[in-house]
């Protein structure tokens, strides 16, 4: 049985403990340290915090509309997309075409991929900031 420190010691030990303990046990100052509950860990961030494995989620990259090419523009058409949804873009690729009062421009992919999502249609108004595509980014060609 290990050893268990009376009441009137563990203010001595209680630092000691949750220091060496602070990644079991979930840190609390209104429970006592020997009711504190432990944290949730899965089995595989507790058994292999720097796995070798590939990450287990998909990784994606949001298409927004960054720039509108002037201050003063806000809001623009989009004119076109030259992909469709599960079509592979490279990066750089062009995306999209959107037009604003002054200029029609192009619509970049961040990343090379996969097209999950398309947010909006053909002719729909945009703005600065707003997503219009999904792209995940592990998937490969064909």
């Amino acid at each position: 049985m290990a050893y268990q420190p009376s009441r009137r010691l563990l203010h001595l030990y209680k630092p000691v403990l949750q220091s060496y303990h602070s990644r079991r046990y979930a840190a609390s100052s209104s429970t006592s340290l020997y009711t504190q509950q432990p944290c949730r860990m899965t089995p595989y961030n507790l058994y292999r915090p720097f796995s070798i494995y590939p990450p287990r989620c998909n990784p994606t990259a949001t298409v927004r509309i960054d720039s509108l090419g002037g201050e003063s523009i806000d809001t623009c058409t989009l004119q076109s997309f030259h992909c469709k949804v599960r079509d592979y873009v490279e990066r750089h690729g062009v995306l999209a075409v959107i037009e604003t009062e002054k200029v029609g421009m192009d619509v970049e992919a961040p990343e090379s991929g996969v097209i999950r999502h398309l947010f909006v249609k053909e002719g729909d108004v945009v703005t600065i900031g707003q997503a219009i595509a999904e792209i995940a980014i592990q998937a490969k060609k064909g």
